[in-house]
């Protein structure tokens, strides 16, 4: 199955590559670029498509699972149709030159040693990734029963698995479509594999993206070295060894910016056409993360306001780009405008906050949601180091080089996308997109993953601007083809190196569960055989023992639960423990929190706490009389015997 899937993915990866190709007035990009970026969406295309069958109505597991093959096989079709004759003219136009072809041969070795590090990371067991391990548990709510009824969101009742983020339910959906591609029982390890693949593939996608870009700043042959310089930006390998969505929501990202830049060049013809198309990237970039709200909204200001300047468009043009591109960009945000109606928050009840609001944690830890911490220039400072600072601080160098002294066809793509990445920078760090309780540039700093939407456009500038100045000195030295030729594969051969020796690096590879992680899950499956039809446990974190154990549990920091947060003194504690039938609870990650909470007092009052000891982190397991009982019973009867995860 894991062979077909893999087909599945190529067929529509070329299906979109070749669709993008017959849309030159939509893009207005070259035919590689189109190729390169229309390829890129192929994860969101199949998620798109998932959702779509859902709000049709189809319930068969069957169908969503062949879908998107169809849809490939349908794509090249069409492609087939409008394309004739142009495959054969662009064969005539590739150049086989011994550069091109050692060029070629070093892409391939990196593309070889990629695919086995992300095969091997797929095949890997690591029950920590929780952020992962929360989008495959509503994926496989979806997968057992496919429809809109079962997307998890912000309702639900005890014992339901519901939303803790404010993203949207495309990158569930995605992991769900090779869930169901994998048969039945598929929820856990080590069944589960495929979803685990489709994450890591997720990368390969992003690189592709990185190729679009490159490709379109005018300087084909260092596609490879930009993918390889991009190996080598930090915070990347993280998307690999903790199964991140990052690839996922940055890839289409880069066909935003580019797509919407495309304007320097042609800012009269095709507008109605171009601004659907940038209108669906927006509206992917920001079904595709949260984030994306605010990296549509600034760099999507930030380069139009560039355009506008340089430009100069009449009013008439301006209406016929913007109005198709702000309604189709704006179905992505009518889910924020219902969060905001039926909760009150934009983001509904997907950040902690908006729930202990009003309780006793909002003492203790809701400084950090409004503390404005650090200034723009400490927190600049920090971005620097934690994304390498000669790396960035070479490609503002490169970059401002580039723009002054080279006027090759590119410049102008070249400026946009310099300014893409430091301006929207420069605004998202200054505080100025702080709202509502929500500060921004401090999220940038706190969670170290966030600013790599802009850093990780340094791989494509700094490479291709090194680039231009060369061809600009070696025209000014008057140097033969053969030794151009010959700086080439020097340079790509120099990036992939770079890249060879970080994707051998310990952090791109993802660890196996410890015996003791293995250990505290089985004890929690322990725990949940005790537990009678209607009652229920819960947990203080979202992390990795959600997906793990087969009933799901209940997160303190979601809407059922709040009681648990308004309690004043032991009685309430009680009651509301009875009424909500609760036998026993987790704590994690913050246990020094809860310490200081009537609920805690109770807990140690009348329940009994059984540690939970190495690992990754030691957790607390409080038992109430009657689970300790049972569990007590199966330990002296040996009942329950050790299981893996899942089983």
């Amino acid at each position: 199955m894991t062979a077909y899937y893999l087909l599945q993915h190529l067929l529509l990866a070329l299906g979109l590559a070749l669709f993008a190709m017959t849309l030159p007035r939509f893009f207005h990009l070259g035919a590689l670029p189109r190729a390169l970026l229309g390829a890129s969406l192929t994860p969101q295309v199949i998620g798109v498509l998932v959702m779509l069958l859902a709000l049709a109505g189809v319930g068969s597991p069957a169908l969503y699972a062949h879908a998107p093959g169809v849809l490939a096989v349908s794509l090249l079709a069409i492609a087939a149709r409008n394309l004739k004759g142009h495959g054969q003219r662009c064969m005539y136009r590739i150049r086989i030159t011994p550069a091109n072809v050692a060029v070629t041969l070093l892409g391939a070795v990196l593309a070889a040693q990629l695919g086995l590090l992300l095969r091997d990371n797929a095949l890997t067991l690591n029950i920590l990734p929780h952020d992962f391990n929360v989008y495959m548990s509503a994926a496989k709510v979806f997968a057992a029963a496919p429809g809109t009824t079962s997307m998890p969101g912000f309702s639900g009742g005890l014992g339901d698995v519901i939303v803790v983020h404010p993203h949207s339910f495309i990158f569930e959906a995605y992991l769900a479509h090779a869930l169901m591609l994998g048969g039945a029982d598929t929820s856990f390890p080590p069944l589960d594999f495929l979803p685990r693949l489709a994450q890591q593939v997720t990368v390969v996608y992003l690189l592709l993206a990185i190729a679009g870009v490159t490709a379109t700043l005018g300087k084909r042959w260092a596609m490879v070295a930009s993918i390889a310089l991009a190996l080598c930006v930090p915070w990347v390998y993280y998307i690999t060894e903790s199964l991140s969505r990052d690839a996922f929501r940055i890839a289409p990202l880069l066909g935003f910016v580019v797509t919407l830049g495309s304007l320097n060049l042609n800012f009269s013809s095709a507008l109605l056409r171009r601004g659907l198309l940038v209108g669906a990237y927006g509206a992917l970039v920001v079904m595709s993360h949260t984030l994306g709200l605010m990296l549509c909204f600034v760099v999507g200001t930030c380069v139009l306001a560039f355009v506008v300047v340089r430009r100069r468009p009449t009013c008439k043009a301006l209406t016929t780009y913007l109005v198709p591109l702000g309604l189709v960009a704006g179905l992505s945000v009518v889910r924020y405008v219902q969060n905001y109606l039926n909760t009150g928050e934009l983001m509904g009840y997907g950040l902690q906050y908006t729930i202990y609001k009003g309780t006793w944690l909002e003492a203790i830890i809701g400084k950090s949601w409004t503390e404005q911490g650090q200034d723009w220039l400490s927190i600049l400072e920090i971005l620097l180091r934690r994304y390498s600072w000669h790396l960035q601080l070479t490609t503002l160098g490169v970059g401002i080089l580039t723009v002054l002294f080279v006027r090759e066809r590119g410049r102008i793509t070249y400026l946009t996308l310099l300014l893409g990445l430091w301006a929207p920078l420069l605004i998202a760090i200054s505080g100025a997109l702080d709202y509502a309780g929500i500060n921004l540039r401090n999220a940038l700093v706190t969670n170290g993953r966030y600013a790599l939407s802009f850093f990780l456009l340094s791989a494509p500038l700094l490479i291709v601007g090194a680039a231009h100045l060369g061809t600009k000195l070696a025209d000014f030295l008057k140097m033969s083809q053969g030794y151009r030729q010959l700086a080439v594969v020097a340079i790509t051969g120099f990036a992939v190196l770079l890249a060879s020796q970080s994707l051998r690096l310990a952090p791109w590879r993802t660890t196996p569960s410890t015996l003791e992680d293995i250990n505290h899950v089985n004890i929690l499956h322990q725990a949940t055989t005790c537990l009678k039809p209607g009652q229920h446990w819960f947990v203080d974190t979202d992390r990795w023992n959600v997906y793990f154990i087969k009933r799901p549990p209940v997160f303190v920091f979601t809407a059922p639960a709040r009681p648990l947060l308004m309690t004043s003194d032991q009685a309430t504690t009680a009651s509301v423990l009875q009424s909500m039938a609760l036998k026993f609870a987790v704590f994690i990650e913050s246990s020094a929190h809860w310490q200081q909470s009537p609920l805690y007092d109770y807990l140690k009052t009348n329940w009994t706490l059984i540690p939970m000891r190495g690992g990754y982190r030691d957790h607390e397991l409080w038992v109430s009389p009657e689970v300790r009982e049972c569990i007590e019973a199966q330990m002296a009867s040996s009942a329950v015997p050790p299981h893996p995860p899942g089983n």
